[in-house]
């Protein structure tokens, strides 16, 4: 039974491994595609075309490139977040906050009721398909790295019950990776860091922030609430935006430092990632081929349903030893 536990440990170490390196690429692609922002984009010009506003996608821009809602990482990044309060109030004063002819400001502010009411429906909206895109570029990964990696499920489990040197130090690396894992999966505090180091910066004014900050949103209303007048509170907007983009750069140099890291990891354990000599499209058999497909399936399931099973396994591992030592002892003979 012990055996079995090890085996199932060690494939889903191997398996969460791997899983971690394709949530960091997630990351990577969703920030830098701005994923968020090109799925609010499209959120609003759908609201704005129920609504009947003509030619919506320049309006749309304005409001997800205004310097009070943009991300402030880069100029030309679209905004991943909108309150609906932000939103009525730039359509209710368009000319002013968006530069838009008196006409259209007049129209727009007219639009403002049914914009509120079908706001919160497009949001959700928003929220599912990004969730639906993210899922979809963790499922081009798992194959991309069952592939490349040339990741053979069957060939992992049959090597592991034939090397039991394999499965114990699986076995003994399996907390390290799953501390990893706590670490990479944890909900980001990037914004709540950078709002806590405004807030030292200007305490005559700020008081700590409150947690969690998770959007952009947040962070302005904490600036607000503080803050009552306007020209301060931008000010401080502006000192938050500078303050976040200091923040974000190192990001990429902490995605590959925590991807090096799951490697180093799963080589102290006696499993190399990247076989030598690399032949990611050589199969021998078939069913090694079949074991790429199986690894690709297993991998889509993603870092967190690894991490519990990786987790369960461990704490469930000493129970079992314990168990099976005492039936051992107990099938022991007597000396007499």
């Amino acid at each position: 039974m012990l055996t079995n536990v090890d085996v199932l440990l060690g494939v889903a170490m191997v398996m969460l491994g791997v899983s971690l390196l394709i949530t960091i690429a997630t990351q990577i692609v969703s920030f830098v595609a701005n994923l968020r922002g090109a799925q609010l984009k499209v959120g609003l010009v759908e609201l704005f075309e129920v609504v009947k506003i003509d030619n919506p996608d320049p309006l749309v821009d304005s409001i997800l490139h205004h310097k009070l809602i943009a991300d402030g990482v880069w100029r030309r990044r679209l905004a991943p977040a909108i309150s609906k309060l932000d939103l009525i109030t730039l359509l209710g004063d368009a000319q002013k906050y968006l530069g838009q002819t008196e006409l259209v400001a007049v129209a727009l502010k007219q639009k403002k009721e049914e914009i509120e009411t079908w706001f919160d429906a497009t949001m959700s909206r928003v929220a599912n398909r990004f969730t639906m895109q993210t899922r979809i570029v963790t499922i081009i990964g798992a194959v991309l790295a069952a592939f490349l990696l040339h990741l053979d499920a069957f060939g992992l489990v049959s090597r592991l019950y034939a090397d039991s040197d394999l499965r114990a130090k699986m076995a003994g690396a399996a907390g390290a990776l799953v501390s990893q894992s706590e670490a990479v999966l944890a909900t980001p505090t990037i914004l709540a860091d950078v709002a806590a180091s405004l807030a030292q910066k200007n305490a005559d004014v700020l008081s700590p922030p409150p947690k969690p900050l998770q959007s952009r949103d947040q962070v302005k209303a904490w600036i607000q609430g503080a803050v009552p007048d306007p020209n301060r509170a931008q000010v401080l907007n502006g000192q938050f935006d500078v303050l976040l983009t200091e923040a974000v750069r190192p990001a990429f140099k902490q995605w590959i430092g925590e991807a090096t890291d799951i490697n180093d990891q799963l080589s102290a354990a006696g499993f190399e990632l990247v076989q030598k000599p690399w032949k990611p499209f050589h199969y021998e058999t078939p069913w090694v081929f079949l074991g790429v497909l199986a690894s690709a399936a297993l991998l889509s399931l993603g870092a967190p349903f690894w991490f519990n099973a990786l987790k369960t396994l461990s704490n469930l591992r000493p129970a079992i030893a314990a168990a099976v030592e005492d039936r051992d002892q107990g099938a022991q003979p007597t000396q007499s």
